[in-house]
C-alpha cells in the first residue's frame, strides 16, 4: 500500500472529511486556509481563504455544494464548494471548536470554546437554502459542559446531538429543548480527555477517542458501551470503515515532546482493529508526528490521514485487506482453555518470544508484549493439519526441531520449518531448489495450501507464508 503524500499545509493538520461521493476530500489546518483535493490521485483542487485563525473542523453537504468550517478566529462561515466563495460567517465571542451538518443540510450543530468568563456552549443554526436569505441567530443553544467541548454530532434523525471534551464525558442533548438525555459515567467511560467522534455509515452506532488511550465503541441511542479498544498511546483521532468491520485509530505522544525522541518511540502509525473482536490487525506507519486526523472513503476502499507533520496521506488499500479471514476465536481462549496444551517455552528471545499451543482442532500462536499479555488473534487451521500430524516427514513429538506458527497481520501463519526438514534430510539439502520442493511438499501433506514463497536475503532462515483455509 504505496502511499500519496499531499503537501499543501504549511502547518499541522486538524480535521479531514469526504464528501458523500468519495471523490473529494476536505482538509483542515492551522494555516487558516481549508483545502478540497481530489480523492483518487491528490490533487489539489483549491483553497478557501478568509479565516485568520487556526481552522479545526468541517463538513460538507449531501450535496457536496457547500461548505462549513470553524475557526479560532470565533466564527464559522459557509462556502461555495465549486467557487471557494464565501455564503455567510456565524460570528462568536468564542473559538469555534466543531461543526457538523444535520440530515438535509437544514441545520448545523457549532461548539465553542471557554473564553475570558464564557462557558463553552453547543449552538444549533439554521442553514437557509438561499444564502441571501441566511441569518445568524440560533436555534438553540445548549450551556453547561465543563471545559472545552472537542466535538459535537447529530443523532438518529436529528432528535439528538451528541457531545464529548475535556471532562471525558459523552452527553446526549435533545436537540429541541436542549434538556440533557444522558451521560456516561467513570465507570464504563474514558478517564481523560475526549478527543474525537466518529458514526458509523448506518448512524447507529459511533466511535470515541481519548487521551487515556483507548476508544470505545457506543450504542448510538443507549450510550452503553460495545466495545473498547486499547492502545498503547493517546488517541487523537478515530474513523469507523463503512465497508468492512475494521476501525483505525491514530494518535502518538504529545506534539511537545516529538523532538526529544525517536520516531520509532512516538509510535506515530495509525492502527487497525477489528471492531467486533477488539483485536489489533495491523499498522500503518509514515507520519513523523502525531496523527490528528483520519477519514475512510465513503467507498471504504481507502482512508487517509493527517498529522502534526503537515503533511495528509492518502492510502488506497491492496486487494488483499479485502480478503482478511479472521476466525472468532481468540489466543486467549485457548490459553483459559483445559484442552490447550504448551508445546513452546517463552525463554532465549524474553517477553516478546513466541509460544505454540494445541487444541484439539487447531494449532494456535501468540506474541507476549511487555506486559505479559497475549496478542494478535487465533486463527483456526485446516482440520485436516490436525489429523494427518503424524504423517509429516519427522516425529513432531520426538524431535526437538519443533514447528513455530506465528500471526502475522494479513492473517496468513509465518511457518518456520526449515530447520526441520534440515533435522530429517540434512544431507540431501544441497541446494535451495530442493529446500524449497521439500517445503512446499511438508506443507501440502499436512493439509495446507502453499499460496506463496518468499526468500529474503536471510541467511539464518527462510520463510513460507501459507493461507489457512477452513
Amino acid at each position: 500500500m504505496r502511499p500519496i503524500l499531499m503537501k499543501g499545509h504549511e502547518r499541522p493538520l486538524t480535521f479531514l472529511k469526504y464528501n458523500r461521493e468519495g471523490d473529494l476530500l476536505f482538509s483542515c489546518a492551522k494555516d487558516h486556509t481549508p483545502t478540497v483535493w481530489f480523492a483518487d490521485n491528490g490533487e489539489r483542487l483549491g483553497t478557501y481563504r478568509g479565516h485568520n485563525g487556526a481552522v479545526w473542523c468541517c463538513d460538507v453537504s449531501r450535496d457536496s455544494m457547500r461548505l462549513i468550517t470553524g475557526s479560532a478566529d470565533q466564527s464559522v462561515k459557509l462556502w461555495n464548494v465549486q467557487t471557494g466563495a464565501q455564503l455567510y460567517s456565524f460570528n462568536f465571542d468564542s473559538p469555534a471548536r466543531s461543526v457538523d451538518f444535520s440530515i438535509g443540510d437544514k441545520l448545523a450543530v457549532i461548539t465553542t470554546d471557554p473564553f475570558m468568563e464564557l462557558p463553552s456552549a453547543i449552538h444549533v443554526k439554521r442553514i437557509s437554502r438561499d444564502p441571501s436569505e441566511q441569518t445568524g441567530e440560533s436555534v438553540l443553544v445548549i450551556k453547561g459542559p465543563q471545559g472545552r467541548i472537542n466535538r459535537a454530532v447529530w443523532g438518529p434523525l436529528n432528535t439528538t446531538i451528541i457531545s464529548g471534551g475535556e471532562d471525558a464525558v459523552l452527553r446526549i442533548w435533545d436537540a429541541e429543548t436542549g434538556k440533557l438525555l444522558k451521560e456516561t459515567d467513570k465507570a464504563t467511560g474514558h478517564q481523560k480527555t475526549i478527543t474525537s467522534l466518529s458514526k458509523s455509515s448506518d448512524g447507529s452506532h459511533f466511535l470515541s477517542g481519548s487521551l487515556d488511550k483507548s476508544a470505545k465503541l457506543w450504542d448510538i441511542r443507549t450510550l452503553t458501551v460495545v466495545k473498547t479498544y486499547v492502545t498503547e498511546r493517546p488517541v487523537n483521532a478515530v474513523a469507523i470503515s463503512p465497508l468492512l468491520d475494521h476501525v483505525v485509530l491514530g494518535g502518538g505522544q504529545d506534539a511537545s515532546h516529538v523532538t526529544t525522541t525517536d520516531r520509532r518511540a512516538g509510535k506515530f502509525e495509525a492502527k487497525f482493529f477489528h471492531k467486533i473482536l477488539q483485536e489489533e490487525i495491523g499498522g500503518v506507519k509514515g507520519h513523523f508526528g502525531p496523527i490528528n486526523a483520519l477519514a475512510f472513503n465513503p467507498d471504504g476502499r481507502s482512508f487517509s490521514s493527517g498529522g502534526e507533520d503537515g503533511y495528509v496521506r492518502l492510502h488506497h488499500f491492496d486487494p488483499d485487506y479485502f480478503h482478511i479471514k479472521i476466525c472468532s476465536t481468540k489466543l486467549h481462549d485457548f490459553l483459559s482453555s483445559g484442552s490447550a496444551r504448551q508445546y513452546g517455552q517463552a525463554g532465549k528471545q524474553g517477553p516478546q518470544s513466541h509460544e505454540i499451543y494445541h487444541s484439539g482442532a487447531c494449532i494456535v500462536s501468540g506474541r507476549w508484549n511487555r506486559g505479559l499479555k497475549p496478542t494478535g488473534l487465533c486463527l483456526e487451521s485446516n482440520p485436516l493439519a490436525v489429523a494427518r500430524m503424524e504423517t509429516w516427514p519427522w516425529n513432531l513429538r520426538a524431535t526437538k526441531y519443533k514447528p513455530k506458527f506465528s500471526f502475522s497481520a494479513k492473517t496468513f501463519f509465518e511457518v518456520t520449518i526449515l530447520n526441520c526438514i534440515r533435522h530429517r534430510y540434512g544431507a540431501l539439502l544441497e541446494r535451495k531448489e530442493e529446500e524449497k520442493m521439500l517445503m512446499r511438499q511438508a506443507l501440502i501433506r499436512v493439509g495446507h495450501t502453499a499460496l506463496d514463497s518468499i526468500w529474503p536475503h536471510d541467511r539464518t532462515k527462510k520463510r513460507v507464508l501459507i493461507g489457512v483455509f477452513q
